[in-house]
Parts: C-alpha cells; structure tokens; sequence
C-alpha cells in the first residue's frame, strides 16, 4: 500500500450513533469518487452503517484531519453455508485522485483477517464496476454467475443463502429477486462513475461478452450480483 495513507478498521454496531463529520465525509467521497454532484443520502448511509459489520477509512498517514480518503464498508454473514462464511461488499470507493494507485490491494485478506473464527469461503458484492470483478475472480474457484449462474441447485441455493443473511440484499426476497443470471435490472437508478474497461484484458472481455449478451445496461442502474467460491488453500488464478 502507499507510503502516505493508511486504512482503518472499525466493527460496527448497530447501535451507533455516528457523528455528523463521518456522514459529511463518508458523503464526499461518494461525491467525488463518482464524480457526482450527489451520492447517498444521509439518512442511506446511517442505515447502511447500521446494518454493515466493518467499517475501514483511508487516512493520510501524517494528518490528524478528521479527512477521509477513502472508505469500504462489508457485511459479514453470521452464519456458514457449505462450510465457509460470506464476505460482502456494500461499498468500496476512493477519492478520485487516489484510484489509479494500490490503496485496495490486499484489502480483503485485512478484513477477512479481522474474523479469525470464521473460514471464509465466499465473496461477493452487487455492482456495476468492471475492477470489482476483476478483483474477486483471483480468489475464485467457481465465479458466480460467469462460470455457474443461478439456476442451478447449488447457484440457488447459494442465492437464497445472501438473500436472507446479506442486508444489502434483503428486499430480494420480496421486491428484487435475484434472476438466474445475476442482473438486477434498475437497482441503482443510473450509472455510478465512469469506468474504464481494458479491451486487452481477457478476464474483463470475458466478463463484459457475458454482461452484454444477458443486455446489461449500467446507464439505466443494472448491477449484477457477483460471488466468488474460494477452494481450500486456493491462492490467486487466473482463468481466461
């Protein structure tokens, strides 16, 4: 990670009351590392701190400044499915001078280190972001829903599992059921950013031929529900 920031990692409650500065910052760069003139609201943000386990900031190193350069915000499920816990991730953004560089490497294994009781053997997020997916499928043995979609036994009931156990995910049971491919169409509203996708990068090709074959469309808010089944022992791959 950069010599100049650090992150730090807070358990959530969901009784806290948060202090306003936080919700200002949090709020900020949301702002700026979409590059929106509005983001979350308030009140959006409350409640996804209250119902979110881990809260990490990125802060300058040598500042005292309440400023914030970043922020992820995860669920952890309190219960196992098939022998392994899930990781999830609500919200990972960073200011956007700071995106180009290597604040988030290794973020994951930092949370998932937090949990010491707990194998982790998914990790997931609903996004829109190339990079987010580009992320995940190097802890993944089977990649949600690129290399198995959502109609099979084990994609539903994996589907059912973060529906009930995953907050963010909760009204999918009712209003916003996941479909078999993983898209859930309208879910943001708009689009969130401008992200850039490496016509080079085969995983992204690969990822980004599927997203347009099921007529994924980011401008009208689609995100997709991704998660990746880590294998026991699995390091990093790489699976064009």
């Amino acid at each position: 990670m950069s010599e100049s920031y650090i992150w730090h990692f807070t358990k959530l409650k969901p009784e806290t009351v948060y202090e306003d500065w936080l919700i200002d910052e949090l709020f900020s760069v949301h702002c700026d590392g979409f590059g929106m003139e509005y983001g979350w609201n308030m009140l959006e943000i409350q409640e996804t701190l209250k119902t979110s386990t881990i809260l990490g900031l990125l802060k300058s190193k040598d500042s005292k400044e309440k400023k914030i350069h970043g922020f992820g915000i995860y669920s952890v499920s309190d219960y196992a499915h098939e022998g392994g816990h899930v990781l999830w991730g609500n919200a990972l953004v960073l200011r956007d001078g700071l995106q180009k560089g290597r604040l988030i490497f290794g973020l994951l294994e930092l949370v998932m280190s937090m949990f010491p009781d707990k194998p982790f053997r998914w990790i997931g997020a609903r996004t829109q972001n190339p990079s987010i997916y580009r992320r995940y499928i190097k802890y993944a043995e089977t990649f949600f829903p690129f290399d198995e979609d959502f109609s099979t036994v084990r994609g539903k009931e994996l589907v059912d599992f973060v529906s009930i156990n995953i907050p963010q995910l909760a009204d999918s049971i009712d209003n916003h059921p996941i479909p078999e491919n993983g898209i859930c169409r309208g879910i943001y509203g708009r689009k969130f950013g401008n992200y850039y996708v490496n016509p080079d990068d085969p995983l992204i090709d690969k990822y980004e031929r599927y997203l347009t074959d099921h007529k994924f469309d980011r401008d009208a808010g689609d995100g997709v529900v991704v998660i990746a089944e880590r294998g026991i022992g699995l390091g990093y791959r790489i699976k064009a």
